[in-house]
């Protein structure tokens, strides 16, 4: 799924607070899938799931120039992708914050 769960988006609540009090900091947004489908296909899904966090940060304040994305398509699965649950794992976004 492409939509922000109620975690997420207080997740996404705290990080912009914590972004704003300390001004020095930026975020690499990525962006995961599975590996069912064309990897192309996930490469593309993967960055839109990195955008869809930016946008929302943006809206909430943060200067896009604070935030690079990046889709990884099925890269790092942290799980098999043999199971549905597996699967769903790896249907995910990571953050790393750096110091400005």
């Amino acid at each position: 799924s492409n939509e922000l769960s109620e975690k997420a988006l207080k997740k996404l609540d705290q990080l912009a607070a914590f972004m704003i009090q300390n001004y020095g900091i930026k975020i690499f947004v990525k962006g995961y899938t599975d590996s069912s489908g064309n990897y192309n296909y996930n490469l593309w899904l993967s960055d839109i799931r990195a955008n869809i966090v930016k946008t929302y940060l943006i809206s909430k304040g943060i200067r896009p120039y604070k935030i690079e994305t990046r889709g990884m398509g099925p890269e790092n699965p942290i799980a098999s992708n043999d199971t549905a649950e597996g699967r769903n794992a790896n249907r995910r976004i990571e953050i790393e914050i750096i110091k400005d």
